[in-house]
């Protein structure tokens, strides 16, 4: 039988993996590309109807408001 426990660790390892190129990643390189505020939603944005939140990648969790309204 095959011990569980480094199988275990390797899943644990490989799930992590996938959240940082799934979520981290395309987070981080959408929060660098714009200077709007930090925004999940459109409706987080000022003026949300001509401001909308924008996201680079487009699947990103996090993205910038369009124009930096302050």
């Amino acid at each position: 039988m095959t011990n569980a426990k480094p199988r275990g660790a390797f899943v644990a390892a490989m799930f992590g993996a996938l959240f940082v190129l799934l979520v981290v990643v395309p987070a981080i390189i959408s929060l660098a590309s714009g200077d709007g505020a930090m925004c999940f939603t459109d409706s987080a944005c000022p003026l949300s109807a001509v401001n909308p939140c924008m996201r680079k990648p487009s699947f990103a969790v996090v993205g910038r408001c369009a124009v930096d309204i302050r």
